[in-house]
């Protein structure tokens, strides 16, 4: 199964885990709802919010999402069980497990999952500045660095606005930059002429000067430096909780 094809993929997914979660075993065949306590205790489940805050939690409740189902009997949890194919089964598992295992939501860690990757668009805007500053100046590998800087910083934030990372191609990319991002328009265009720069760079041997790659490079850092920005202040407007 593509995932690509279904655009609501990631939401029936991350709805029936959560389902299923709330769901425990019988000592009979199939699943019922649990009791007060979910098949996850809250006794034993720490939530990191960033650097300071901790809380416990509980699973979420089951609730109607995209699925349009709420289990209240295994027979129900058993029929929908019985109408998935095997690749969703596989990755519904998965994401059973990295709940279980990290102790953690799903929604938590892709909300560290963006908040890193904003960590890695910082690195690389320090390695361009880096390259811009040394003597002499590495124009072409600067350009890289910094348009990398601006891949991963609008890759965050398509992340989080889609909830999920399927729009992680190069030529992809720009075009889903929400729409309540600020700029998103300029944005758009601008990842896309700073991806141009970068091939150029890399990959042609003209123009042989150096200095012709400077205006490029200077350009390059101040909208690395004004996205990476731009992306944090989003993602913690959005309530991204580790930025």
């Amino acid at each position: 199964m593509d995932r690509r094809k279904d655009s609501n993929f990631s939401d029936r997914l991350l709805d029936l885990t959560r389902t299923l979660l709330s769901l425990e075993p019988t000592h009979g065949s199939g699943l019922r709802r649990s009791g007060p306590e979910p098949l996850i205790s809250p006794r034993l489940i720490t939530l990191s919010r960033g650097p300071v805050t901790r809380y416990h939690f509980s699973v979420p409740p089951v609730r109607t999402g995209s699925l349009g189902l709420q289990y209240v009997s295994q027979e129900q949890a058993l029929l929908r069980v019985s109408k998935l194919d095997k690749n969703t089964i596989v990755l519904l598992g998965e994401g059973v497990h990295l709940v279980t295992s990290t102790a953690r939501t799903l929604d938590d860690l892709q909300h560290q999952v963006c908040a890193d990757r904003l960590a890695l668009a910082t690195e690389l805007l320090a390695a361009g500045d880096k390259l811009l500053r040394s003597r002499p100046p590495q124009y072409r590998s600067a350009i890289s660095r910094y348009y990398y800087c601006m891949y991963h910083s609008a890759r965050a934030v398509v992340y989080f606005a889609h909830g999920g990372d399927d729009f992680e191609k190069h030529s992809d990319l720009p075009g889903r930059v929400p729409a309540d991002f600020k700029d998103s328009d300029l944005w758009r265009n601008a990842l896309k002429d700073a991806r141009s720069h970068r091939n150029d760079a890399d990959y042609d041997p003209y123009p042989a000067n150096p200095q012709s790659w400077r205006a490029i490079a200077v350009h390059l850092s101040s909208n690395a430096t004004d996205l990476l920005g731009e992306a944090q202040e989003y993602l913690k407007r959005k309530g991204c909780g580790y930025v």
